[in-house]
């Protein structure tokens, strides 16, 4: 999983272990997710990736420390950070088409239960630097997708994508971006969602080919299929960096 904004439109995608100099491995996307920023990858050839759980436990307090793996030579060395607003459990996820480019942020006129998207780019933000053309992804992001606002990490290039940990070492979010001194991490309840989307959607493509090689079973095939979508799931915990 990554961010969905540093991948290249139209090009091949390659990959290479930390130790290794050229990019062996092709990369597929699997779910493109570009309003939240978040990218499913499959990597071919390699089956032995690093791991992390997703946090159960998803608030965030204020001043709560966050840990963030160094991307350049400090290999196994940690950054530390803070949460700079508390975060909910409870997010909502975000629907429909509605995107910062257009969207009034009220966060200002009352204190809100987490940040979002909205908060850091909108249409005030793109009002006062029309001409900013490097703004164009900011402005395709859907204003209401929950993220951490961090201080105290100090990030180069290349950083975003990566998984933010709570001192358990579990996953609270994906970093993203900066904006006024601050880190913006994606929050963990959409890095499970894009997870679960995949997965149904995979499940469903399997059914569909069991069910397809019955002949006369286009009825029963609906009907599992239906039955399928609307069964409750358990909760996704794997993620790969």
């Amino acid at each position: 999983m990554t961010s969905a904004h540093i991948l290249p439109k139209g090009c091949s995608i390659f990959a290479r272990r930390q130790d290794e100099n050229d990019f062996p491995y092709e990369v597929d996307i699997l779910h493109h997710k570009l309003n939240w920023d978040i990218a499913l990858l499959h990597i071919k050839g390699v089956h032995d990736s690093c791991y992390g759980r997703l946090a159960r436990d998803r608030s965030l307090n204020v001043a709560q420390m966050l840990l963030y793996i160094h991307p350049y030579s400090f290999v196994g060395s940690f950054l530390v950070g803070k949460v700079a607003f508390q975060c909910v459990d409870d997010v909502v996820l975000p629907t429909g088409t509605q995107t910062c480019q257009t969207y009034l942020s009220t966060a200002l006129q009352s204190i809100p239960r987490y940040r979002i998207i909205g908060d850091v780019w909108n249409s005030h933000v793109f009002e006062n630097f029309e001409t900013n053309v490097k703004w164009t992804f900011e402005k395709s992001l859907h204003p209401l997708v929950p993220l951490i606002q961090i201080y105290g990490f100090v990030f180069g290039e290349s950083s975003s994508g990566g998984p933010v940990f709570n001192t358990e070492g579990e996953i609270m979010g994906m970093l993203s971006m900066g904006s006024g001194g601050f880190d913006i991490a994606i929050h963990v309840s959409l890095l499970r969602q894009v997870m679960r989307e995949k997965e149904e959607h995979l499940n469903i493509e399997t059914l569909e080919r069991k069910d397809t090689r019955i002949p006369g079973n286009k009825e029963g095939r609906v009907n599992r299929l239906k039955e399928h979508s609307t069964k409750p799931r358990g909760d996704s915990e794997s993620y790969s960096f």
